[in-house]
């Protein structure tokens, strides 16, 4: 068996996708997924972006591909947007996983159920961090004013 380094490796799996394609849709979703095997023949791709190419073809690829861009930069911009110290870390290490995960291409961790989770919880988690900020600051604001800049409640019988 010859060893190729991953690069040509890489190009192969992307050869042979692109001269397996009918037309712009691809072959079909689960054409190449293993755990789809039941369901009829399947074909091994061991990389994920020649795999994504082979079952929904190259307009399914280019979306895809917009769609994480698009996801890792407006993840990039919520991180950033951040002033605590603690949340902008959280932030700038669940954006790292983000990026490297959406980009990976030498294995498929989109399509395995440990980091396919983790990817949109922690996409998520990035997303939501802006909004606790401002909620906490918020928060600090409230407490820290005083007792007489409180709002009350005045109703008949309450003070």
């Amino acid at each position: 068996m010859e060893r190729r380094p991953p690069h040509l490796f890489i190009l192969e799996q992307f050869k042979s996708s692109l001269n397996s394609q009918e037309g712009l849709l691809g072959i079909g979703l689960g054409t190449a997924t293993n755990s789809a095997r039941v369901f009829g023949e399947t074909r091994l791709i061991e990389t994920y972006y020649p795999k994504v190419l082979y079952e929904v073809g190259i307009l399914g690829m280019v979306a895809f591909l917009v769609f994480v861009t698009m996801l890792t930069y407006i993840t990039f911009k919520a991180y950033r947007s951040l002033r605590d110290t603690t949340l902008r870390n959280y932030g700038a290490a669940f954006w790292v996983f983000v990026l490297f995960i959406s980009y990976n291409t030498y294995y498929y961790p989109l399509d395995v159920d440990p980091v396919a989770v983790y990817y949109w919880f922690f996409a998520g988690v990035v997303l939501k961090l802006p909004v606790l900020e401002k909620e906490e600051k918020r928060t600090v604001l409230e407490a820290e004013r005083p007792p007489s800049k409180k709002r009350r409640l005045k109703r008949k019988g309450f003070t």
